[in-house]
């Protein structure tokens, strides 16, 4: 194991600790009101935490519409879309570092023959903006994607630009959604109807995205 491995594992270790320490004693998975009320502890501490917890959300073991809902009910609409967006790049640029720290050989070994290889054709042949496209769609899964681009021979620098680009719609459409949560019951219902439709159309495009790529199927599903 060279230092670069023994690093990813440190910190790997250090965020799953996190992620314990955060569900002790409490219990947020599904439920944007009780990570608010999480946070929301934390007094001027809060716009930093949601951050963190944003970015290290896999760890958590929270889905990104919880933590982009809860977004917009403790911040409102434009300051949760800010900062959702900024916890959620932050947590992608760990992801891709974190497996390109691990190594390529290292995580080979635990995929079927040639996975890896169809998973750098397909990147190769999609490229950054795909990605950045893929993550606007907000039903998408993200965490194994961003570590898969690490693994690939993608660059940090468009990975970065690229997904950030594709939070934004994402963030916009959740952080609206939870900011329609203190208000009344008309922006209540106008918001799901606008997520649900979202969603669908969303459901719809990925699904095709995916069957349509060129160049076979990086994960031979």
């Amino acid at each position: 194991m060279n230092w670069k491995q023994g690093a990813s594992v440190f910190v790997l270790l250090a965020a799953i600790g996190v992620g314990v320490w955060f569900h002790s004693g409490t219990s947020v998975d599904l439920d944007p009101k009780a990570l608010r009320e999480r946070i929301e502890g934390l007094g001027w501490w809060a716009p930093l935490g949601f951050m963190a917890a944003a970015g290290l959300r896999p760890f958590l073991l929270l889905p990104s519409f919880v933590v982009m809902s809860a977004g917009g009910l403790l911040f409102g609409m434009f300051q949760g879309i800010l900062l959702s967006t900024i916890g959620f790049s932050l947590g992608a640029i760990l992801d891709f570092v974190l497996a390109r720290g691990l190594g390529r050989e290292a995580v080979q070994k635990r995929m079927r023959p040639g996975r890896l290889a169809a998973l750098d054709a397909f990147l190769s042949d999609r490229g950054a903006p795909w990605l950045g496209f893929y993550t606007a769609l907000p039903v998408t899964v993200l965490t194994p994607v961003f570590a898969a681009a690490g693994l690939s021979g993608m660059s940090l620098g468009p990975f970065a630009l690229w997904v950030t680009l594709g939070l934004l719609p994402r963030t916009a459409l959740y952080s609206y959604f939870g900011d329609s949560w203190t208000k009344g019951s008309t922006d209540i219902i106008v918001s799901t109807l606008v997520l649900a439709s979202a969603c669908v159309v969303g459901v719809v495009v990925a699904s095709r995205l995916l069957r349509n790529r060129r160049g076979g199927s990086p994960g031979g599903d």
